[in-house]
């Protein structure tokens, strides 16, 4: 019997945050082994990888692990060597807050947070 290749089509959503349910749809899911998130961060250049379960051969449920930056996600299968990629997923941006609190209309502010790669502007508004 020859070896099915891996596809995957589509996820249910292509941005997220660590924890996030996510499912991956596609076609030969039957032997996968993992399922990884990026490999386009520093800290871990082979990716990450996710908890999953193969809900059929169509079908996996994932969770998304802490770390991931932004790029693609592999479906693996040892069985047959093949690995599915999906490309274009990106972490949604989490802010932690803002220093300082208050100012004035002009005043620099540093906002922390993780996932702002590839932000240049935002719809910044002036609230009193």
């Amino acid at each position: 019997m020859a070896a099915l290749s891996i596809q995957v089509d589509y996820l249910s959503s292509y941005t997220g945050i660590p924890g996030q349910s996510l499912f991956i749809y596609g076609q030969n899911f039957s032997f996968i082994d993992k399922v990884v998130y990026s490999g386009n961060s520093s800290f871990y250049p082979s990716g990450i990888t996710g908890q999953f379960k193969v809900i059929n051969s169509t079908t996996i449920y994932s969770t998304i692990p802490s770390g991931i930056v932004s790029g693609n996600i592999s479906v693996i299968s040892s069985y047959n060597a093949f690995t599915g990629t999906f490309t274009g997923f990106t972490p949604v941006p989490t802010i932690y807050g803002f220093s300082p609190v208050s100012g004035f209309t002009g005043d620099n502010i540093t906002i922390s947070g993780r996932n702002f790669n590839g932000i240049t502007n935002g719809p910044w508004r002036y609230y009193r």
